[in-house]
């Protein structure tokens, strides 16, 4: 405020800028409400050389003046170079965007006339590097006169701030696209047998913990059938390991092509599978079984394997635990299931190892 009042107490002496005492106050954060509008001849005189932001006041001939801001944001050490100078001498011929660089600052420059206006463009300092800036234009009256008072603040920081920030955001959206996929195939092999793709034991006792939940609320039935290779021991010993899992993954597909949409189909163990089907009495699952039963029998496996398969089938009976009702279907339960029993690392693509 000392400093302040030191401007405003020549009172009587009047600056080339009365005119743009308004525009330089505001830009400068001063409360000009404070000031004796008859001294802002001196303090507008004052403010205009002493403030941070680079300002400019144009005629119709080109630059009336600049402020020592505006020299040191062009990189010029003489007002000289800036006399009659346009404003669109001061950018480079054509805009980021591919437009006109005249074009673009005249019509800033006119929309001051009409009330004041403000954009951004591209400058050039002296050594004819750019920068981005933004400009703001309004028209002031100097002793009769209309010109055209600019101020340009220099935004490269804020332009190189939001190039970082968007690039930031490109890769945490890469990163999270990442991490979904991961997060799906982690649900994936949890839930799904390895070699096949039918759902393994621990996700057909989750499914047939749900059923079971299910059946007890809307007193709805539901039946697993169970189905055990009887001759597992001599399938592998006439094919071999890697013959007996393209017969597995023959049989996946048996199965899910025979049985409905809404059924589900698990692979339980080297020997056993099984099959949960919803709202299914017994009668009616029987009736799939033989349906399985047949299908199996027909079909002609790579070679000439011949399962003997022993299907049984199981409705949930009310109060028992999923595993008991999976136990009467013929599909042992080894193990407790839960979430301990993840395995750390993926299964062997031979789905051997249960």
């Amino acid at each position: 405020m000392l400093l302040l009042e030191s401007w405003c107490s020549d009172v009587l002496h009047s600056g080339i800028l009365d005119a743009s005492f308004g525009v330089l106050a505001m830009s400068s954060g001063v409360d000009v409400d404070e000031i004796d509008a008859s001294a802002n001849g001196r303090f507008s005189d004052r403010l205009f050389e002493l403030s941070t932001q680079a300002a400019l006041l144009f005629d119709d001939n080109g630059c009336r003046e600049a402020n020592p801001a505006a020299l040191r944001l062009f990189g010029f050490n003489d007002r000289r170079f800036l006399s009659q100078c346009l404003l669109s001498d001061l950018a480079p011929p054509l805009q980021p965007d591919g437009a006109d660089s005249d074009e673009h600052i005249t019509a800033l420059l006119a929309s001051a006339r009409d009330g004041g206006g403000s954009g951004h463009c591209m400058l050039r300092h002296a050594d004819g590097s750019t920068f981005p800036a933004e400009i703001t234009a309004a028209a002031v009256e100097l002793d009769g006169e209309d010109l055209v008072h600019v101020g340009i603040r220099d935004t490269s920081t804020e332009t190189e701030l939001s190039g970082d920030i968007e690039a930031l955001r490109e890769e945490l959206l890469i990163a999270h696209q990442r991490l979904q996929h991961a997060v799906r195939k982690i649900d994936y092999v949890a839930a799904n047998d390895p070699l096949t793709g039918l759902w393994n034991t621990r996700h057909l006792h989750k499914l047939a913990q749900a059923e079971a939940d299910r059946s007890r609320r809307y007193a709805q039935p539901v039946s697993i059938i169970g189905g055990t290779l009887l001759n597992i021991d001599a399938m592998r010993a006439e094919s071999g390991e890697a013959l007996f899992d393209s017969f597995w993954i023959e049989l996946a597909a048996l199965l899910t092509r025979t049985v409905r949409t809404a059924d589900l189909c698990a692979r339980c163990s080297p020997s056993t599978f099984a099959i949960l089907t919803p709202a299914t009495g017994i009668e009616a699952a029987r009736i799939v079984s033989e349906k399985l039963r047949r299908a199996i029998l027909a079909n002609a496996f790579t070679h000439a394997l011949s399962p003997d398969v022993r299907l049984m089938s199981a409705q949930y009976q009310g109060e028992e635990e999923a595993g008991d009702w999976l136990r009467r279907a013929g599909v042992e339960v080894h193990r407790e299931v839960g979430f301990d029993d993840l395995p750390a690392t993926v299964p062997p693509a031979n789905g051997s190892d249960f």
